[in-house]
């Protein structure tokens, strides 16, 4: 059985935050969510909703174009090593 990697959105998230100097629990509080489910997303054990990722790119300073474009590329360099593998 192979063993991916999980999802690099989490991932994403927890550089963003920590690159604007947010705590979880501060990035938590401007979702309106508590830092579990957060911590549930940064872990990438579950996709947030449109209006979380929404809110998730107005927290962390970003447009969600550019959201888009860094999730991609994460993705891309996943794969890549991936291939490596």
């Amino acid at each position: 059985m192979e063993n991916k990697a999980p999802h690099p959105f989490g991932a994403l998230i927890v550089q963003e935050r920590k690159r604007i100097g947010l705590t979880q629990y501060a990035l938590a509080k401007r979702l309106n969510k508590n830092t579990r489910e957060l911590a549930i997303i940064e872990k990438g054990l579950r996709e947030p909703r449109f209006s979380t990722l929404m809110k998730l790119a107005d927290a962390l300073g970003l447009g969600v174009g550019e959201l888009a474009e860094k999730l991609a590329a994460a993705i891309r360099e996943q794969e890549a090593r991936e291939r490596e593998e």
